[in-house]
């Protein structure tokens, strides 16, 4: 099948466009110190988040007054548990990393 003259002009302008300019540089929205210190902090914050609502379905935790969110079905519970972990971690984790993220490489 042959190609015709529109359709070669069409794939130049098309590579013309997805490439890169020369002058983009790569962007980095955050030090890589800040990365790693948010993903810890999810993953552990998680962890403890689901640890936190076993120990609170079997009863080895008791808070008084909560007694409301036994009305969830077993899997939304410990789901819950590990979603306010995870956003417990993520801002504890981002926090963390930022402070612990000297100014000079955060401002470029």
């Amino acid at each position: 099948m042959q190609i015709s003259e529109m359709q070669k002009i069409s794939q130049q302008e098309v590579l013309y466009y997805d490439k890169p300019r020369p002058e983009a540089i790569h962007f980095q929205s955050f030090p890589d110190g800040i990365w790693s210190a948010t993903w810890l902090g999810i993953l552990i914050g998680t962890g403890i988040g689901l640890i936190f609502g076993v120990l609170m379905f079997q009863g080895i935790i008791i808070i008084p007054g909560w007694e409301g969110l036994f009305s969830m079905t077993p899997f939304t519970f410990h789901v819950f548990w590990g979603v306010v972990g995870l956003a417990l971690g993520l801002i504890t984790g981002g926090l963390i990393g930022m402070a612990a993220t000297p100014p000079d490489v955060l401002i470029e």
